[in-house]
């Protein structure tokens, strides 16, 4: 959620290109999770999950946009790896903005993708076609 703006840019290049694209709710980036007590941190987390899994069980393509954070080039964090993780499972094809930086999960992720764009997205339809 950290690259919420980002990922909103994406997706509206990507609309303007014809593509029906789906984005996490801004609203999860700006919840004041400190406000909240553990059952109430859940019950919302919970709530966003499920949508998001409820998108991707409705897609086409899940591009996972993996920007550098915490050092890492194409970082995976826990929510993307269980949204890929999910994709795969329903073979939903799973690609990556960026190619995945070194990190624990480095070779899980590899594995379930079936494609690395490298921020050029000129080949997207090969995707579908």
């Amino acid at each position: 959620m950290t690259f919420i703006d980002r990922m909103e840019s994406l997706a509206a290049e990507l609309q303007a290109a014809g593509y029906r694209v789906h984005t996490p709710v801004r609203e999860e980036a700006s919840l004041n999770w400190d406000a909240l007590d553990d059952e109430q941190k859940q019950a919302r987390k919970r709530a966003y999950v499920s949508g998001y899994l409820q998108t991707i069980r409705r897609s086409d393509l899940v591009l996972l946009a993996n920007y550098e954070k915490h050092g890492i080039a194409g970082y995976i964090g826990p929510n993307s790896l269980m949204e890929a993780a999910f994709a795969y499972a329903l073979d939903v094809p799973l690609a990556y903005l960026e190619p995945v930086g070194e990190q624990p999960c480095q070779l899980e992720a590899l594995a379930m993708s079936s494609r690395v764009f490298g921020r050029d997205l000129n080949g997207l339809a090969s995707v579908f076609g």
